[in-house]
């Protein structure tokens, strides 16, 4: 995607020049100082410059809130064959490193500021350190400019193989004393998310019906206003409410609240459609929900932006329990990056039915359909 910038004067629009940053050491210091420019959502910066075991040097890296680790690398002058050859690199190293080795890197380096690794993990997400750490991790070249061949060794590793590699760069314009940073990626973080390896349990088939929805109660939204006005939603942004669209009616969603488990089981009835036309009962009329006082009145405040609008798909309980009564157990299905995703594995929902009291007949369907397939001779 080609970026471009203009300043309006006088109700005319005057194009400003692109050019590259310069030194892409300062673009990776601008990244060090607030790592979320990357667009990539929190992550806790664990090192930079960090050796690995074959005396090469990673640019940066980092951690997300559910353990996955991301190694941040500049293209710099490097070749498209050397950099993504690095980054693989970078990766084979990775994916061996322990939660005790990441904690030496951490604490070692100058993220730290004489903070533990576990107490610095709390602080920045606002919970314990995840049993598991570095069960996945994701690879993100960085670029003042990405040319076309970085580009379709990218796109071929990621899509034809499910590398979980992306790129993300960055135009730079200067408009006398001030200074503009623009961002684009290669591929959306959430369809990239979809196109990387799957986790290390093999998936279910998918028996069509049933969906993982992960409801983010961040400032913007409460899952206490979701439970009563039954809804579940996302926004700030396409990345997390586009998804919403793979909901259709009869669908089931499966509700993680991160931190807490499951929290509820329902079936889609409709939308999605963004918060200003989504209608609630209220005694025996239909009003709408910009008229109900909320616990959480954020959700309303881009209710006139198409873009960053809350979007909102009506749903009907069969099973819902506040956030401290959520249910998890080790094992279960849980996806980041996205909102929806299709939930190929029967044994979280047969789980989850059992501890609700609802009647499963979807997940054994599909698991009778793996049996027959596994059963029948071969032809």
């Amino acid at each position: 995607m080609e970026m471009a910038l203009w300043r309006i004067e006088d109700d005319r629009p005057r194009s400003l020049a692109a050019s590259g940053i310069g030194d892409e050491q300062r673009l990776e210091s601008i990244i060090a100082d607030d790592v979320e420019i990357l667009g990539l959502g929190p992550l806790m910066l664990l090192g930079r410059q960090v050796f690995t075991d074959h005396e090469s040097r990673v640019d940066l890296l980092a951690l997300d809130e559910e353990g996955t680790v991301y190694v941040i690398e500049l293209k710099r002058d490097r070749t498209p064959r050397d950099v993504v050859a690095q980054i693989l690199d970078y990766g084979s190293w990775v994916r061996r490193l322990s939660a005790e080795r990441l904690a030496h890197i951490f604490e070692s380096g100058q993220f730290a500021r004489d903070n533990t690794f576990s107490a610095a993990f709390a602080d920045r997400f606002g919970r314990l350190l995840p049993d598991v750490i570095n069960e996945s991790h994701r690879l993100v070249i960085v670029a003042s400019q990405l040319d076309e061949s970085t580009q379709r060794i990218v796109e071929y590793l990621l899509e034809g193989f499910g590398v979980p590699v992306n790129a993300v760069f960055f135009r730079y314009f200067r408009d006398g004393t001030s200074e503009y940073l623009a961002r684009t990626w290669l591929s959306d973080p959430a369809v990239a998310e979809q196109r990387a390896l799957k986790p290390k349990r093999p998936p279910g088939e998918w028996n069509g019906v049933d969906y993982y929805v992960l409801f983010a109660p961040e400032e913007s939204r409460s899952w206490e206003d979701a439970r009563e006005w039954r809804y579940v939603s996302a926004g700030g942004g396409s990345r997390w409410s586009n998804s919403l669209f793979r909901l259709r009616p009869e669908a089931r969603m499966f509700v993680h609240l991160p931190q807490h488990g499951y929290v509820a089981v329902g079936r889609v009835v409709s939308g999605p459609v963004p918060i200003g036309e989504f209608m609630v009962k209220s005694g025996d009329r239909e009003i709408s929900l910009l008229d109900v006082p909320l616990r959480n009145e954020s959700i309303k405040q881009h209710a006139t932006d198409p873009e960053l609008a809350e979007y909102l798909v009506g749903v009907d309980w069969e099973w819902d329990v506040p956030a401290s009564e959520g249910y998890w157990e080790r094992g279960f299905f849980w996806r980041r990056g996205t909102t929806v995703v299709e939930l190929r594995d029967p044994a979280t929902a047969r789980k989850i039915c059992a501890h609700a009291g609802i009647p499963d007949d979807e997940a054994e369907g599909t698991e009778a359909q793996a049996t027959n397939k596994t059963s029948s001779p071969a032809h």
